[in-house]
């Protein structure tokens, strides 16, 4: 117990929490010499539909889509889940079209949490509302700043070809999955070959270091943070 003890003390003192991809959320712009953890377990991935709430009066809502309010529809997730989406990722609805979300709030109720969603374009409640599937088409992450000599530069292997870091809270699922279809700054597209993730790094060991490796070679001044990488969804 002792070594296990003195291990993961090692481990957690080598990562820095650099940088976020949610729009929400602000990258720390400094880059850091402390050594990243070695990414621990393969893991799972957000899913990418959703519905919205099966709900309906006689004033405001018709199948969870607002009716006064056409840009606004709602759904219901789990007390402890994050939402599926955030600000900035585009949908496709099933009368609608593509549209982008502009603005995500979070009701919390005893035992469920509301995620309202407002995008740029108004809603069909009819074609677009519940039971109609909702798809995630595209969204932005950004690759840490973490930086070390040799090693990484702005969240870029150095050492492994195609290799990068991003950083999210220790509760959000990972947005990626293999074989998703990546568009870098400078390198343009690359596909997803593997990914893995670190749990419980950074301050209070909230934060979570996903490692991504994609296809091809990539650019570490112009390919890593601050700059963005769009995630295109094939669907």
């Amino acid at each position: 117990m002792l070594l296990r003890n003195i291990l993961i003390s090692l481990v957690m003192a080598s990562v820095v929490f650099v940088g976020c991809s949610k729009a929400e959320k602000k990258p720390d712009a400094g880059k850091s010499t402390k050594k990243t953890a070695a990414p621990s377990e393969t893991i799972a991935s957000a899913p990418r539909a959703f519905r919205a709430a099966a709900y309906s009066d006689d004033a405001q809502w018709l199948k969870g889509v607002n009716r006064i309010d056409k840009k606004q529809f709602f759904m219901v997730i789990g007390k402890n889940d994050p939402p599926p989406v955030n600000r900035g990722y585009k949908l496709k609805f099933t009368a609608s079209g593509e549209a982008t979300i502009q603005k995500v709030n979070r009701v919390e109720k005893p035992d469920k949490s509301f995620i309202f969603i407002t995008v740029e374009k108004d809603l069909d409640p009819t074609g677009d509302g519940n039971p109609n599937p909702i798809y995630i088409k595209s969204f932005q992450i950004r690759p840490s700043s973490y930086s070390r000599e040799n090693d990484w530069e702005n969240g870029i292997s150095l050492k492994s070809t195609g290799a990068f870091v991003f950083v999210l809270p220790k509760s959000d699922a990972c947005p990626l999955k293999i074989g998703d279809r990546l568009k870098f700054a400078a390198s343009g597209e690359a596909i997803v070959k593997k990914i893995a993730r670190s749990d419980g790094q950074g301050p209070g060991g909230k934060y979570s270091n996903f490692h991504v490796t994609v296809d091809k070679p990539l650019d570490p001044a112009s390919d890593g943070g601050p700059n963005l990488i769009e995630v295109i969804i094939e669907k």
